[in-house]
């Protein structure tokens, strides 16, 4: 799988000057759009000043390569995490480790550019890619709906299958409402969304969730804006999320700040009594 990859990352360094946009079909919003995407987000607190996710673009303004990192209930630092380079294909997206050149991730796509299934292996998971999990994606809409996942390679089965994350909206207003982590289990974790419906902005992101490393899948999901629904049309104000581990933490969102088009560029987070965060979010128009 390495060899392979790495050989067609080769290749397509030599022909993509002279690609068109459409050579490799349909891309899904965060690897190619028609406006502007989340490039880079970062936080500062007492304790650290830290770049969550940083993103590159090639000529062709596709998502050339992103450095991501992934914040921790258990540890609150954030590790340093290594760059991914991106591969595209004819209806599939691969993602390769810098570092090792070991594959990180690969994406399926269906011919309209969506999702369709999806493997993540190291650094997305703490395994390397022989241990990699396997996730395909249910919409309502055009909105995603539910992601489920399995343990990969091993599995064949339709019960190999189970629920990952849910995705729960606020009706006509397009927010989301609440993410069901683990929903199958006896004691999932919540995160529920507090909007202010008398405000809207053009474009925002709110990159301060986390979790276990267990769902830093779809954290990735959500740096890369592979699902662009999930960026709320209402201002956030706050946002509670309940775990059976320390339990239920709220936060409450302030000082927000745009730019002359309307997009999200900067706002302060705190959850409970922990101190205060201020996030920069950075973000890249396509030509």
């Amino acid at each position: 799988m390495e060899k392979i990859y790495l050989a067609c990352l080769l290749t397509v360094v030599v022909i993509t000057s002279g690609c068109k946009k459409n050579d490799v079909g349909n891309l899904p919003p965060g690897f190619q759009k028609t406006n502007c995407d989340y490039s880079r987000a970062s936080l500062t607190n007492k304790f650290q000043s830290v770049v969550l996710f940083s993103k590159s673009y090639d000529a062709l303004d596709r998502l050339q390569k992103i450095t991501v990192h992934f914040r921790s209930m258990v540890t609150p630092t954030i590790p340093a995490r290594p760059t991914l380079a991106v591969l595209y294909e004819q209806r599939r997206v691969i993602f390769i480790n810098e570092s090792n050149k070991d594959t990180a991730a690969v994406f399926e796509l269906e011919p309209s550019g969506r999702i369709s299934k999806a493997q993540t292996a190291s650094p997305v998971t703490p395994m390397g890619w022989a241990n990699r999990r396997q996730f395909s994606f249910s919409y309502s809409g055009n909105r995603i709906k539910e992601i489920n996942t399995k343990a990969s390679p091993g599995g064949t089965n339709a019960s190999d299958w189970f629920p990952y994350v849910s995705v729960i909206y606020d009706g006509g207003y397009k927010n989301v409402s609440k993410l069901v982590f683990g929903p199958s289990s006896p004691y999932p974790s919540t995160m529920e969304y507090e909007y202010d419906y008398s405000r809207k902005a053009k474009a925002q992101v709110y990159p301060d969730d986390m979790l276990g490393d267990y769902y830093n899948s779809f954290f990735f999901f959500k740096d890369l804006n592979i699902f662009p629904e999930l960026q709320p049309e209402n201002i956030l104000i706050g946002s509670t999320i309940t775990v059976e581990y320390p339990g239920k933490m709220t936060r409450t969102y302030t000082d927000h700040k745009f730019d002359a088009d309307g997009k999200l560029v900067s706002y302060q987070q705190i959850t409970n009594n922990s101190p205060l965060e201020h996030w920069q979010i950075d973000w890249h128009c396509y030509r």
